[in-house]
């Protein structure tokens, strides 16, 4: 989460979602990550679920573009600037992702893209995994998919939240 917050691109807004049910760890992140707004869910609703909770309340407000980010990971720190600029030179692309390391082999690809497998049965595969971070191209290319992990998108949206209402901390 600190690599999030120490992005080149300033001017971000950063949503945390706690899906622990104790209240702690809700406690814990507002308090260390004041400048965040941080979303207690109502249950733990999984991976989804807490990102479409935090969704719900992203749409409310006048962003361009929305990226999602898996609590552990490390990013460099051009990386959302990066992503911008993609964003503005590829105005007909609604959706990037980014090349994933392994966490404990930085210079070994765990996600470079993803393919579907149609005709068997919808078998998704983890594109450039096991090779050297060089061999994932540099510039944008097509996909069938990229992994929540990091997922970086343009608005408009439209999410549902089934009625349920978080908890928000704003600093």
């Amino acid at each position: 989460m600190s690599s999030l917050l120490s992005q080149s691109y300033h001017g971000i807004d950063v949503y945390i979602v706690s899906n622990a049910l104790d209240g702690q760890s809700f406690a814990y992140l507002a308090r260390i990550f004041p400048a965040c707004t941080v979303i207690q869910s109502p249950d733990n609703l999984g991976y989804a679920g807490g990102n479409n909770l935090a969704l719900s309340l992203i749409q409310k407000g006048s962003y361009d573009f929305i990226w999602i980010v898996n609590p552990d990971a490390v990013i460099p720190d051009e990386t959302l600037e990066r992503l911008v600029e993609l964003g503005d030179l590829n105005p007909d692309v609604s959706i990037f992702g980014s090349k994933i390391m392994f966490g404990d082999r930085p210079d070994v690809v765990w996600f470079g893209s993803g393919t579907i497998e149609w005709e068997a049965g919808l078998e998704t595969k983890h594109l450039y995994i096991g090779k050297p971070a060089d061999a994932v191209p540099t510039d944008p290319f097509p996909c069938d998919y990229v992994t929540g992990a990091s997922l970086f998108f343009r608005r408009p949206l439209s999410i549902t939240t089934n009625g349920r209402r978080p908890t928000v901390c704003r600093h």
